[in-house]
């Protein structure tokens, strides 16, 4: 049974490492059972990027906060375990724009609650996680989004 058990999750993180899958590495998380209904949108991504650091790529890690976050997108290590741990390690893949992106989608993904997601809907959710989006701290957070150019149509 332990055998098994090892196998698969070798299997998910040697998937998780060519950054194919969605599919988290964690034996005790369930895989997605759907493909997602849409995908947050590249403009979407960038706003939400000139938010988190003026879209800064070299911006590193910032372990004066807590919990740490790093990369352009400020990613935090849980973060990136609940988006699929891709790349070689959180801190490098959140400091990897692509990697970032790739984690962020599908963290969102995973989550599918959106028929028709705007870059509203992806940008509270991005910030408050499926129990905060609709709270004062999403409101100023999307209204920091729109003012880099998004709207909610995007």
């Amino acid at each position: 049974m332990y055998l098994i058990q090892g196998l698969v999750l070798g299997i998910l993180l040697w998937c998780a490492h060519l950054g194919e899958s969605c599919f988290p590495v964690h034996p005790t998380s369930p895989p997605p059972t759907s493909s997602p209904k849409a995908e947050i949108t590249a403009e979407c991504l960038q706003c939400i990027c000139k938010v988190e650091s003026i879209c800064n790529l070299e911006i590193g890690c910032d372990s004066a906060v807590e919990p740490e976050k790093c990369g352009p997108y400020q990613l935090t290590e849980a973060y990136w375990e609940a988006g699929g741990s891709h790349g070689e390690d959180w801190r490098s893949c959140a400091q990897d724009k692509t990697c970032a992106e790739d984690t962020i989608k599908c963290y969102l993904g995973q989550h599918d609650i959106f028929d028709s997601p705007t870059c509203e809907d992806w940008a509270r959710f991005y910030h408050g996680g499926p129990d905060g989006m609709n709270s004062a701290s999403a409101d100023t957070y999307w209204n920091r989004v729109r003012a880099q150019g998004c709207s909610e149509l995007n």
